[in-house]
């Protein structure tokens, strides 16, 4: 209890980077993707490889929380700590250390690996029905020898005030233009079809949606079919 008190303000910068990277792994939405992206791109840079090891831990499950904070605090800590009490000689191997993983690797994963997002697009909408309405938001995205787009795809059930993102999907160098996404059948009935990255793969799989209630639900009606 007294580390805490003491250092209180280590503890809230661990906390505030345990957030930040929090942020980045969520599940893309299309009014945030741009801003997390970006944020991500920082975290990289500053933390090195422990953002690797941070993003993975809270990506697999959000109750590793309370340790990612643990090492980002008890790394501040240990630094103030070594510092105070003149202990050179342990200090300096552990300051090069953190500067070479953030000079070199984060450097490196910010430079060759950085992902850029551009303007999205957003110039794809359709009135299944009068009030029932799907949108589609392109975000391009530029990664090290690829490129790709971040897609949502939303529905509105009041005329387009209000909006609700009902699928999203990466895919690498997508060939679908907006018709082709969207096939109207009439009576509310409607083919909604996109592309997503195979994982681990250079390759993208179509997916395909049917909805008969003008997009108030889906139902998947084609297995994967690889391009």
């Amino acid at each position: 209890m007294r580390w805490i008190k003491q250092y209180w303000w280590a503890w809230g910068i661990g906390l505030i980077i345990t957030f930040l990277v929090g942020l980045t792994v969520r599940d893309p939405h299309y009014q945030t993707f741009g801003l997390y992206l970006n944020i991500k791109q920082w975290l990289k840079l500053l933390l090195g490889g422990l953002y690797t090891l941070s993003s993975r831990l809270l990506d697999s499950t959000m109750i590793f929380s309370p340790l990612v904070v643990v090492i980002f605090a008890g790394l501040i800590i240990a630094v103030r700590v070594l510092w105070k009490q003149r202990r050179i000689p342990t200090l300096i191997p552990l300051v090069t250390l953190l500067a070479i993983n953030t000079l070199f690797y984060g450097a490196f994963q910010f430079v060759v690996n950085r992902e850029r997002v551009w303007q999205p697009i957003d110039n794809c909408r359709y009135p299944i029905t009068p009030d029932n309405h799907i949108r589609i938001i392109y975000y391009p995205v530029e990664r090290q020898l690829e490129y790709g787009e971040q897609q949502f795809f939303l529905m509105s059930y009041n005329g387009g005030l209000t909006w609700e993102q009902v699928f999203d999907t990466y895919a690498i160098e997508p060939s679908l233009s907006c018709n082709q996404h969207l096939q109207p059948l009439g009576d509310g009935e409607m083919i909604l079809q996109f592309e997503r990255r195979v994982d681990g793969k250079w390759e993208n799989e179509r997916v395909i949606y049917y909805t008969q209630d003008a997009g108030i639900t889906w139902q998947r009606i084609e297995g994967q079919q690889h391009d």
